[in-house]
């Protein structure tokens, strides 16, 4: 049977279940606490898991989880807490995520408003109180908040509240589609709510883990075939002459960079 006559359904649960084995065996990654700023965690005010989490997801939004460790390193490094980043300015921001980070002056917009919307309903840069919310009314909350993307307010949902989703943004669902793992046609929000229906509600955490993982695999084998291919030319991915890349390459040395 060709891939193209295998059901999407079908497509996305061996990705999902090939990966979730893949991720398993790395303890490394399984083992990733929730990220928190440095105030929160030396107690120097509560603890807010689901605030931390819309952070976190906001990096990894269109991005993925390897570039969003050192952006989400680099903010805890540089503002004391989500009031501090709030006030902060667009421009100060996009530097500190990094201007080629994708999305980066969107990202900040986006992050700002979702901020100050929270800000101006709760009197705090806080999100604590949708724990004791009804699912239902947590979830609406959190699709209500002005500019967030429907990616992450799906994720936050998911991880921080356990409401069910499987979050999906344009990034994973190109991926997916590559492989015929969604509908033909279908964008990001209608791909996210196909797959949502097709893991249940208490896999749906492990499926999107699964999916950031895989999607980090392809960026990864992506990555080290344009650096292969730049190096057997003698230049760099973005086009301009790299010795050291002939050199790695008359060697059998390879030579990687960081997006």
């Amino acid at each position: 049977m060709s891939r193209r006559a295998v059901a999407p359904e079908a497509a996305l649960r061996a990705i999902i279940d090939q990966a979730a084995e893949r991720l398993r065996a790395d303890l490394s990654r399984t083992q990733r606490p929730t990220p928190a700023l440095p105030a929160a965690r030396e107690g120097e005010h509560e603890r807010d898991p689901v605030i931390d989490e819309l952070l976190w997801s906001y990096l990894v939004w269109e991005a993925g989880e390897t570039r969003a460790a050192p952006r989400f390193a680099a903010i805890a490094e540089q503002y004391v807490d989500l009031n501090d980043l709030r006030v902060g300015l667009p421009a100060d921001i996009a530097g500190v995520i990094g201007v080629t980070y994708p999305k980066a002056a969107e990202r900040t917009e986006r992050l700002l408003a979702t901020l100050n919307d929270i800000f101006h309903r709760e009197h705090a840069v806080s999100l604590s109180h949708l724990t004791e919310l009804p699912k239902r009314k947590a979830k609406a909350y959190l699709a209500s908040l002005e500019a967030i993307p429907a990616y992450v307010a799906t994720r936050v949902g998911l991880v921080a509240l356990g409401i069910h989703g499987l979050p999906l943004d344009e990034r994973l669902t190109a991926l997916l589609a590559a492989d015929h793992a969604v509908p033909e046609g279908h964008a990001a929000d209608a791909a996210a709510g196909w797959a949502e229906r097709q893991v249940r509600s208490g896999e749906a955490i492990a499926a999107s883990a699964a999916l950031e993982h895989w999607a980090g695999e392809r960026r990864a084998a992506a990555g080290s075939r344009t650096v292969r291919a730049s190096s057997s030319r003698g230049v760099r991915p973005n086009g301009t002459p790299d010795t050291h890349a002939t050199d790695a390459a008359s060697d059998g040395t390879t030579s990687t960079t960081e997006a």
